[in-house]
């Protein structure tokens, strides 16, 4: 047993230096790997030889981490520069899409008693903190030998707890952390050397008059994706993502070979690079094809992509509509999906903002009966708010106001007053301030008129702006809307208002 416990401390030892090299970058970083490799082999062989033997770590104070510095020192010498800079994902992405990595849980966070800092880390340092390693640890391997003169009470007593974790189990973790880490950089550099080696083959394979034989290779290309290393061997590849989209156009039948296309031009819009390849491939057709699709997921996937082009990736908006996207995301608006229809409205309203010219097509198409049907009758948060926002930029146009509020606007908008969603109430308000100078003579408004003259009650000044808006515009000329406004006490609230706002022009004006 004894010789068993000074071989790890050897092989530990050695750990210790290798990682050091590593760090360092002093030697071949291949090599080093590979004896690494080899050592944490044999130091697992040794733990479960130690272990055979039934050595468990004696009993002490249990609030104490008694390997907590050697801990420290491996896993400050374990975080290895693998060379490789992952990008962070676009902003806001339609479908969130994250490499596996290693919990916060198995990070080792160094102890108040024995703090890591930046010189500790130096080379100067190497071998005092060592030898500190090596006899706390030949403390609690080997306690009779403790040169302080302190017996452990565990030692003492000799009794064994199945609720303490052994000197095995605790030496081990930091290891296996390790060959995680150390796996995972092997496996970074396996998938980039496995996509590189293989697009040239799945290129030449996608033209493969044999159906399924294409859909092997697009599920090969599929797989690839969905891991970053491979995915940016991927994303350099133009010419592989153009022979997948002429192989599905020629194979548009088969729905499982449009799925797995559509589900990685999805993985690649969520990188940057991956828009950017998007567009160089010229795939926006093939979007607007897929969001037709008979297939639900293939059109999730289709209007993700497209909403993740349009969100981050400026230069694709004006070829998207020029692809006729705008008249096609129309058309899907009434799509019974509320979740679907959330994007696509958000698709509409990013389209709208970017070309002003988008607010006639919406308007030609019909689009904006569709929104007021969908703020009439929907009660999904998200679907409410995007629909709201694309009403309210539709609102800013004179010549659409009175096609707007003849289409009861105002009415459905109105619904909307009292939700819980604060975003979606100033939204609303906006949209019937900017409606309301031609709502005057609209009826069947008394329910906004009394929520209106409650709301007077806020402190918010956004919201008192535009409801002295409204107000001061749905009673101009309209003899009925006055009478109903002193009716419900809406002079004595904006008689408080004017009191409490004295020094805001911009309230007292409309008010």
């Amino acid at each position: 047993e004894n010789q068993l416990q000074q071989e790890i401390r050897i092989n530990e030892d050695k750990k210790c230096f290798l990682l050091n090299a590593m760090t360092l970058g002093t030697h071949d970083r291949n090599s080093l790997t590979t004896e690494l490799r080899n050592v944490e082999n044999h130091l697992t062989q040794l733990y479960s030889t130690l272990a055979s033997t039934g050595y468990h770590l004696p009993e002490g104070d249990a609030s104490k981490d008694p390997l907590g510095d050697m801990q420290d020192t491996i896993w400050a010498y374990s975080h290895i520069d693998s060379g490789m800079v992952s990008a962070d994902t676009v902003a806001t992405p339609s479908g969130a899409y994250y490499e596996e990595e290693m919990s916060p849980a198995q990070v080792y966070t160094p102890t108040a008693e024995t703090p890591i800092t930046q010189n500790s880390l130096g080379n100067s340092n190497y071998d005092g903190r060592n030898s500190l390693r090596t006899q706390r640890l030949r403390n609690q391997l080997l306690p009779d030998t403790n040169q302080g003169g302190h017996d452990s009470p565990a030692h003492n007593d000799g009794e064994y707890s199945p609720t303490r974790s052994s000197t095995v189990q605790r030496l081990n973790e930091p290891s296996a952390a390790l060959r995680h880490a150390i796996h995972d950089l092997m496996n970074y550099q396996d998938d980039n050397d496995l996509a590189t080696r293989s697009i040239p083959e799945a290129i030449k394979l996608l033209s493969h008059e044999d159906p399924m034989t294409v859909v092997q290779i697009a599920k090969f290309v599929n797989h690839l994706s969905k891991k970053e290393a491979s995915l940016h061997a991927i994303i350099s590849s133009t010419q592989l993502l153009t022979s997948l989209i002429q192989a599905t156009r020629r194979f548009s039948e088969n729905v499982d070979l449009v799925k797995l296309t559509a589900s990685t031009l999805h993985n690649l819009s969520l990188q940057r690079n991956g828009l950017h390849a998007i567009i160089k491939a010229s795939s926006i057709n093939i979007l607007l094809e897929m969001v037709r699709y008979s297939s639900q997921s293939v059109m999730f996937y289709a209007i993700t992509t497209l909403h993740n082009l349009l969100l981050n990736y400026e230069e694709s908006r004006m070829d998207i509509f020029l692809a006729r996207g705008l008249e096609v995301m129309i058309q899907l608006l009434p799509f019974n999906n509320v979740k679907f229809q959330a994007i696509v409205s958000d698709c509409l309203y990013i389209l709208a903002h970017s070309h002003p010219e988008c607010k006639s097509v919406i308007y030609n198409s019909e689009g904006h009966i569709i929104l007021i049907d969908i703020i009439n009758n929907s009660d999904y948060e998200k679907l409410l708010w995007t629909a709201i926002r694309v009403l309210k930029l539709l609102s800013t146009n004179a010549s659409t106001k009175v096609t707007l509020v003849k289409a009861g606007a105002m009415q459905a908008l109105a619904r909307h007053l009292n939700s819980n969603s604060n975003r979606i109430v100033m939204h609303t308000l906006w949209t019937m301030r900017n409606l309301s100078d031609a709502a005057t003579k609209e009826e069947y408004l008394n329910n906004a008129l009394g929520i209106l003259v409650h709301m007077l009650n806020s402190n918010e000044i956004a919201t008192i702006m535009c409801i002295g808006g409204i107000l001061s515009n749905l009673t101009c000329n309209n003899s009925q809307n006055k009478t109903y406004l002193c009716k419900i006490g809406g002079i004595q609230a904006l008689l408080r208002v004017l009191s409490a706002k004295c020094d805001r022009e911009d309230i007292i004006e409309p008010a």
